[in-house]
């Protein structure tokens, strides 16, 4: 399908954000202290961005006949919290701007400076005069996706709420229904969580490699994927491939071991293992997809754009 993969002469065809993530993967595929800022490197996904809650709607018959209120506070109130919990980890933002301007192949072996992989040392002094300012980019990202959340999802909840009460009829034409009425919605709140993460992430290296303000850096980013709407979503297909991976991989291997001793254990690791590597990864691919989607950076020679 062409307009999935693309042409060789569009931009960013899906062959070369393969290649892309490719690149960054060996780049990040010896162990190191590295990972450790990989494993707090925010993912794409539908929710909040990087770890926490994920905003997906279960519709049963109990969560239909359960309150509103309910629901919300056992599943939601931990969402509204994050932004006041993630001012106590602080310095991880420092780490994963440094590791965002650390992610292009020239800045990757300029921190590494000979050795394997760059340490976390190198990640704190290249995320120097950035920790507040990735966080406040966290932060609007995260009331953004809040604000929808209320507008989108709240209103749902209600209507699932209504439609289910003193109704007679069988269960299952009754999920049927609420899915044909909200699913729409669901579908534009999860259109909407999706492309405020691909914004976070092309902001994110806009942040870091021309240390410029938060407003600045998401209108910068903006314009990236606005500006080649098909290039942008090619590059979150090859993201999903590594999600993939990630998530797969651990099951994979739960299933061959099954109960092995250890087997849970080595699993566990294996997937922290793993998130850490695709922190890292990620930071690498998004880093090559921005400059190819037309991210400049103070490398680019362009006046106004100082070397940080």
């Amino acid at each position: 399908m062409p307009f999935v993969t693309g042409s060789p002469s569009d931009r960013f065809p899906l062959a070369r954000a393969m290649d892309a993530l490719g690149d960054a993967a060996r780049q990040a595929g010896r162990p190191g202290l590295v990972w450790i800022a990989g494993l707090a490197y925010p993912a794409i996904g539908i929710g909040i961005i990087g770890a926490g809650p994920r905003p997906v709607l279960h519709f049963s018959e109990s969560s239909l006949e359960g309150s509103p209120f309910r629901f919300l506070e056992e599943a939601y109130l931990p969402l509204f919290a994050m932004p006041f919990i993630a001012v106590l980890f602080l310095p991880l933002f420092r780490l994963i701007a440094g590791l965002a301007k650390a992610g292009s192949a020239e800045a990757w072996e300029l921190a590494a400076e000979g050795r394997r992989n760059p340490g976390l040392r190198a990640l704190w002094r290249l995320g120097k005069g950035l920790t507040f300012s990735t966080y406040g980019l966290w932060l609007q990202l995260v009331l953004m996706q809040i604000l929808a959340f209320v507008v989108l999802v709240v209103p749902i909840l209600f209507a699932a709420s209504a439609l289910s009460a003193g109704a007679q009829e069988d269960r299952t034409l009754l999920l049927l229904r609420t899915g044909v009425i909200i699913g729409p919605f669901i579908l534009v709140f999860g259109l909407y969580m999706l492309a405020l993460s691909v914004l976070g992430q092309f902001a994110l290296q806009s942040l870091a490699e021309n240390r410029r303000g938060v407003s600045s850096a998401l209108l910068h980013a903006w314009r990236i994927m606005r500006n080649d709407p098909r290039a942008t979503g090619r590059a979150v297909v090859a993201e999903v491939v590594l999600l993939v991976v990630v998530l797969g991989a651990p099951r994979a291997l739960a299933g061959i071991l099954g109960t092995l001793p250890f087997a849970a254990v080595t699993c566990s690791v294996l997937e922290f293992a793993l998130m850490g590597f695709a922190g890292v990864v990620r930071a690498g691919y998004w880093a090559r997809a921005y400059r190819d989607l037309g991210g400049l950076t103070p490398a680019d020679g362009v006046p106004g754009l100082e070397r940080a």
